[in-house]
């Protein structure tokens, strides 16, 4: 069915511009808001339509054109076709509906951090491998779905990954083996590996060449951050975008304010980047993690960078956290994964003396639902900033400060 001259009125974090028809939303793929369209239903769903674009009316000033030959079917980027700076306002809406919406939380519109490098950002990348007309290639998945899209280039990340995945396409079927995952992360010099084999027994023979063909490969690397050195092994959680990291310490350093006799609690603490930055300027850091790989690295890390009060406990947060164990005068640092908390370290929280706590999350929707909780709890919002760590995707790194009512 053709629907003619339908506005579009706004866009979503998958890049599909939003306009009504009928009483019901549609979500139109490849339009922006200001734009007059015609448009296909290709879906329909009880309470949405989907649709693409047969013919423009009129086009928006906020039209770009996209510089990746894979972008629209590779699930990575959803807003290249968008200016980047209008890219920001739209992102920073999503995070004040999403407050609105999810925690029924009223907040301003937060400023965002915008990126000076919008291209080759990434210092990791994940690609995973599948056979096409039974041949082993290396790529993302397509946008919407759980299909295979082989890469040629990805401009998020340095040329040496591509360089790197297509020698691994080579050998493994020298070596007979396919690994299902790859990532590889770079600090500009060294670079890591990290495989998940699904068929073959030659992985160490794969890993060994791939050594003596390239020198950088090294086990554990390190990265440097306003002046801090991090040592990173392959299987630990590590900022992607070491400009965006920056901005996201200032930040946070900025809402925990004077740390000299101040308690960090840092809930996931991964391999203690938040702390130890935080640890420099005279806080007491204690950190948290469920690996343990990662809680020895940041040990490793707080040593080396000269902080004198600190502890770091391997286990689940909800394993090893209480209301009680938060006993001295401090801030809580709440940096999960994307599925965000657990229910149990949240009620802690409210069930402590902690006054303030700050959270950073990527994963908008579960970091506003424990907001809300936190809020239900005895806090209050205080203040809500972004950073842009993911250009070009519909991500956005959000910071939120609450305090004790």
């Amino acid at each position: 069915m053709m629907i003619k001259n339908l506005m579009i009125t706004d866009i979503t974090e998958e890049g599909n511009g939003v306009t009504r028809h009928d009483g019901k939303v549609v979500f139109v793929k490849d339009a922006l808001p200001g734009e007059l369209v015609n448009i296909r239903i290709t879906h329909s769903k009880k309470k949405f339509d989907q649709g693409e674009v047969i013919a423009y009316s009129s086009k928006s000033d906020m039209r770009a054109t996209p510089f990746c030959m894979h972008y629209g079917t590779c699930g990575g980027c959803s807003l290249q076709h968008v200016d980047y700076d209008e890219g920001l306002s739209y992102k920073t809406n999503w995070v004040r509906h999403a407050f609105s919406k999810i925690g029924k939380i009223s907040i301003d519109t937060p400023s965002i951090v915008g990126m000076q490098n919008r291209l080759k950002y990434r210092n990791k990348v994940v690609f995973h491998g599948f056979f096409i007309d039974g041949e082993y290639k290396l790529g993302f998945y397509r946008k919407g779905s759980n299909s295979f899209v082989p890469i040629v280039e990805c401009l998020l990340v340095p040329d040496f990954f591509i360089e790197i995945k297509g020698r691994i396409e080579e050998l493994a079927g020298e070596y007979n083996v396919f690994p299902d995952r790859i990532m590889l992360r770079s600090n500009g010099q060294d670079f890591q590996i990290n495989l998940e084999c699904g068929q073959g027994d030659n992985l160490d023979l794969l890993l060994c060449d791939l050594k003596s063909e390239f020198s950088t490969l090294k086990g554990n690397i390190e990265f440097s951050i306003d002046g801090s050195v991090f040592e990173v092994s392959s299987g630990s959680f590590f900022q992607v975008n070491l400009e965006g990291a920056s901005s996201l310490f200032s930040i946070v350093e900025k809402f925990v304010g004077d740390v000299s006799s101040s308690t960090i609690y840092d809930l996931c603490c991964g391999v203690g980047s938040l702390g130890v930055h935080l640890g420099k300027a005279g806080a007491k850091v204690r950190g948290y993690e469920v690996f343990e790989e990662a809680v020895v690295l940041a040990r490793k890390n707080a040593e080396r960078n000269g902080l004198s009060d600190f502890s770091f406990t391997a286990g689940r947060v909800e394993d090893v956290i209480s209301s009680s164990m938060f006993v001295e005068e401090g801030v809580v640092i709440l940096d999960p994964p994307r599925g965000g908390v657990d229910p149990f370290v949240i009620e802690s929280i409210i069930y402590s003396n902690v006054e303030r706590v700050v959270y950073v999350g990527c994963g908008l929707g579960k970091m506003v639902r424990d907001v809300a909780r936190l809020v239900e709890g005895g806090f209050v919002v205080s203040v809500v900033e972004c950073v842009d760590m993911f250009p070009w995707t519909g991500h956005v790194e959000t910071v939120v400060l609450m305090s004790r009512k």
